[in-house]
């Protein structure tokens, strides 16, 4: 659920435990009412991944699960806000951002969210609601890793805008 309400548009993805997986061979859209059925070929821990795309943004949720016969369902209740970023230009979804929303959940649940930064920044950002860390991403693959730019708290429900300085993002960079 997502507000409130199930989530639409999201697409769903078990890969190997421990690892960001960004092949999307096997996505599955979930349904209307917000669920989704992935199919292994054995039981064990797994990385569910989640992914929203739009062409502004894109959105990632990732969580450590373990996959058994008799487990009850994935269930995830999340509540959202908006981030805009000023400062940060160019980026057009392909390759590394420049910044991205670093989000930790309970548990191993993470997510991290990029938007698409034009002349005057980026469009407002769908993104978890709450404490979060902007992260200047490296070719490390684990976003723990990232150095951080910022820490922040997106309003539920509101939009929080945030002015970057491109210098120093380049320089967390290096």
């Amino acid at each position: 659920m997502m507000d409130g309400k199930p989530a639409s548009g999201w697409r769903a993805q078990l890969g190997p435990s421990g690892e960001l997986d960004f092949e999307f061979d096997s996505e599955k859209a979930l349904d209307s009412d917000g669920r989704f059925r992935l199919e292994v070929e054995e039981e064990g821990e797994y990385r569910l991944m989640l992914r929203l795309e739009s062409d502004s943004m894109s959105a990632f949720l990732f969580d450590e699960v373990i996959v058994q016969l008799d487990a009850p369902p994935w269930e995830l209740d999340l509540y959202t806000g908006q981030l805009e970023l000023t400062g940060v230009t160019d980026w057009t979804g392909e390759g590394m951002p420049a910044v991205v929303h670093y989000w930790k959940g309970p548990g191993e649940l993470f997510g991290f969210a990029a938007a698409v930064q034009g002349a005057k920044g980026s469009a407002p950002c769908t993104v978890p609601a709450g404490r979060a860390e902007l992260r200047v991403p490296n070719m490390t693959p684990d976003p723990e890793a990232w150095p951080v730019a910022r820490t922040i708290d997106v309003p539920r429900g509101g939009v929080l805008r945030v002015q970057l300085d491109p210098k120093a993002l380049e320089a967390l960079a290096r």
